[in-house]
């Protein structure tokens, strides 16, 4: 029935009704040129379900978030993700690979068969560049598939470097030991901080830079006071309930 490319719904209720002899005399009579042909239909059963649980777990825990007042009631939706046996962090995986692929991938499938669930989901986090994002389209559209190695590189390939602080060089832009400073060389925008947990040494290289590490940070900043936010109430409800 694999061989005939027929539904995994059919070939699964066949599996399901072979007795032992049935099944050893299946795996006894698959030739060697057949072994590819059969990998190729569990690879695609398996990689398109995959993609398609993902966009259906986002998808909808996206739609019942707004409705349940996530932020102001968030037990009521931890208590949907407890009934599905979903953590919190692969949810939120999940809702972010529909934010930013399900449209393309809904309204235009023929991508989806050509993603990996998982490098779905890489592409998806808030660190992986825009660019990366659209060379993966690109890259299905031309029928290729997109594999958590091939997410990985684009990520890696559209990801700027920042150039690394010497130990020469101090906020102001000069050298250390009283050297005569530099004139407007790159240093002059170094910029660092350390805190109580956290230690940040940036570079940038033009104004475009530096706006673009404000806007992460704010939106790093953000984000944790969400969470803890989330975090509190919900363990303000589940301690009444205790």
């Amino acid at each position: 029935m694999m061989r005939q490319g027929m539904s995994h719904d059919d070939v699964l209720q066949a599996a399901a009704n072979l007795s032992d002899f049935d099944r050893d005399n299946f795996a006894a009579s698959v030739t060697t040129p057949q072994l590819p042909i059969i990998g190729e239909y569990v690879y695609t059963a398996l990689q398109s379900l995959g993609v398609q649980r993902v966009l259906l777990v986002g998808g909808l825990l996206e739609l019942f978030a707004a409705p349940s007042d996530e932020k102001k009631s968030p037990e009521i939706y931890a208590s949907m993700l407890e009934r599905l046996g979903i953590k919190k962090s692969r949810a939120y995986e999940f809702r972010a690979v529909w934010r930013r692929f399900g449209k393309k991938l809904i309204n235009e499938p023929k991508h989806a068969q050509h993603f990996i669930a998982s490098a779905l989901v890489m592409l998806s986090r808030d660190s992986c560049p825009e660019q990366a994002v659209d060379e993966a389209i690109k890259i299905t559209e031309q029928g290729e598939t997109v594999d958590i190695a091939a997410a990985k590189r684009l990520i890696a390939k559209h990801t700027k470097k920042s150039p690394k602080l010497t130990p020469e060089d101090d906020l102001s832009g000069g050298k250390k030991s009283g050297s005569t400073p530099r004139v407007r060389n790159a240093a002059r925008s170094a910029w660092q901080f350390t805190g109580r947990v956290i230690s940040i040494a940036l570079k940038p290289n033009s104004r475009e830079d530096r706006q673009a590490i404000i806007r992460d940070l704010r939106e790093a900043i953000e984000s944790l006071e969400r969470s803890a936010l989330v975090d509190a109430r919900i363990a303000k409800h589940y301690g009444r309930g205790a």
